[in-house]
């Protein structure tokens, strides 16, 4: 049979470019649509953290506050602070309304305690202290706080306007719900942002498309087809193949062309994943290096026992501990918690660690070092982490001791003949998001034999396979299953408890824990 392969091949190419054509505008529009359920998506996702991470800052600061006293007209300097703070982050963040009510169950209705409107400033109109207001509560904010769930981000038009909101659940010492915080983010100020990232996108896609449409007249005379089927072939091959302990085999294609050097490149973003895997690795292990691993870490101390542990995730995470002697009398131990995963969160965990040790070993006090550190912290967060941290400063001849709580999970103590138990401390936020944050201490006292145990929230947020969290009580039961044990037995039940709870359950956060013993002087 006679080919004439120069008219066959016009004649595909004809066919080809008009199906390029058709193809490009569909594509074109698509592209188009696409991206504009993408944008929206992670606009969406943008400003849910935000607004749930107010929300979940908010629900910290107001952990057990006495709600019925401020409902009762009482404790009014204590609800102005309260208020002030709320104007604070309402300002830092941007929100329209940020606002704490308790949800009235039995009659639908929301019971309003304080409320800060973002645009002026003051107290939301209407929202005042006690009054019902005539809202129906949303079922799915109903169903976050009679499950005591962490957060939720849903969008809402009432009379307040059309906003998208952060909740989260305010709880008393008992981990029982109490009320509900809100932070809402005006919806006109999201379209805004996401009008204005998809028309520059749109005119983009336009561009690109008319250079893809000319572009497709000269290379479509070409010959691609087999060398196209030859390549996926041997990627499909490729890809296919089992590379356990490191062992692949590279795409092997006989072609002088593109589809060569894609070839090579697709064996080489198969080193370049290894590579990146080993470097993961190696951070993790820098990260984990910079850690006091050695216990008793100071063994001619007679005056207390001190024991840590953390295990990572699959991903380089920001949790750490520290502890370290700022005079011969006093002894600092803490437990923090980068907001983020990866590499940079990791740096950021690394380079925060350094800032407090290097100015709480300066031998000025808790609390100013503490602000310090905020607002150098605040300076430099060009990514806007934050940390959740509690620290510790003990007076070893005394056993007088100082804390402050900024953001952090409650910590546990134990006295000599009695068990553990939750304790109240001042509420501070976290650190680096308010420069100008005036973080308050509490002050307490150690006795001999009394012990402390500090945790991330990789404990009590440990998901099992039905996705419940291990959760404050299991943790408190889990203590004092242990507690006459030696401190590095405590840690291990805890951890051993943890890991039958997840039942097999990937481990999605860091764990990191550390307990002190207060031994006194003989």
């Amino acid at each position: 049979m006679n080919v004439n392969f120069k008219e066959v091949k016009n004649s595909l190419a004809k066919k080809l470019l008009i199906n390029f054509l058709i193809i490009c505008t569909i594509s074109g529009v698509l592209m188009s649509v696409l991206y504009y359920s993408h944008a929206k998506f992670h606009i969406w996702k943008l400003f849910s953290r935000v607004a749930t991470s107010c929300a979940v800052s908010g629900a910290n600061m107001f952990y057990n506050a006495p709600i019925n006293d401020f409902l009762n007209g009482q404790k009014k300097e204590l609800y102005n602070n309260f208020q002030n703070e709320m104007k604070n982050i309402t300002d830092a963040f941007n929100l329209r309304y940020f606002y704490v009510y308790v949800p009235d169950l039995e009659n639908n209705k929301l019971i309003p305690i304080i409320g800060v409107d973002g645009n002026t400033g003051k107290a939301i109109e209407n929202f005042n202290l006690g009054k019902p207001l005539n809202l129906k509560l949303n079922p799915k904010v109903v169903d976050m706080f009679v499950n005591n769930k962490k957060t939720l981000a849903i969008e809402m038009n009432n009379e307040f306007g059309h906003v998208f909101t952060g909740y989260s659940v305010v709880t008393d010492k008992n981990n029982k719900p109490i009320a509900i915080i809100g932070a809402d983010i005006d919806y006109q100020h999201i379209m805004y942002k996401l009008i204005k990232d998809c028309s520059l996108i749109f005119v983009f896609i336009f561009f690109v498309l008319m250079i893809m449409y000319f572009a497709g007249i000269f290379y479509i005379q070409k010959t691609f087809i087999k060398p196209i089927l030859s390549l996926s072939t041997n990627l499909s091959s490729y890809l296919n193949k089992e590379s356990h302990e490191g062992k692949s085999s590279p795409i092997a294609l006989s072609t002088d062309d593109e589809l060569n050097v894609i070839a090579d490149l697709c064996n080489g973003m198969a080193l370049e994943k290894k590579r990146i895997e080993n470097e993961l690795n190696i951070a993790k292990k820098i990260q984990l290096s910079a850690l006091q691993m050695v216990f008793p870490p100071f063994p001619n101390s007679k005056e207390f026992d001190i024991f840590a542990n953390l295990t990572s995730s699959k991903e380089v995470g920001g949790d750490f501990y520290d502890f370290f002697y700022v005079a011969s009398d006093r002894f600092v131990f803490l437990v923090a918690d980068v907001c983020g995963k990866g590499i940079p969160a990791a740096l950021f965990m690394m380079q925060t660690k350094a800032l407090l040790a290097n100015t709480l070993q300066t031998g000025m006090s808790l609390e100013y070092a503490i602000n310090r550190v905020n607002r150098q912290i605040c300076e430099n967060n060009n990514e806007n982490y934050f940390i959740t941290a509690f620290f510790a400063s003990v007076n070893l001849f005394t056993g007088q001791a100082e804390f402050i709580n900024a953001g952090h999970n409650p910590p546990l103590i134990k006295r000599a003949n009695g068990e553990f138990e939750y304790i109240e401390t001042e509420r501070n936020i976290v650190l680096g998001i308010m420069q100008d944050h005036e973080y308050q201490k509490t002050v307490a006292q150690f006795d001999k034999d009394d012990m402390m145990f500090l945790y991330t929230d990789g404990v009590t947020e440990a998901l099992n396979l039905e996705e419940e969290l291990f959760g404050y009580e299991r943790l408190k039961d889990s203590l004092n299953n242990s507690k006459d044990n030696e401190l590095q037995e405590i840690v291990a039940n805890v951890r051993e408890d943890i890991s039958d709870f997840v039942n097999g359950a990937e481990q999605s956060d860091d764990i990191t824990t550390l307990i002190f013993k207060y031994k006194g002087i003989d």
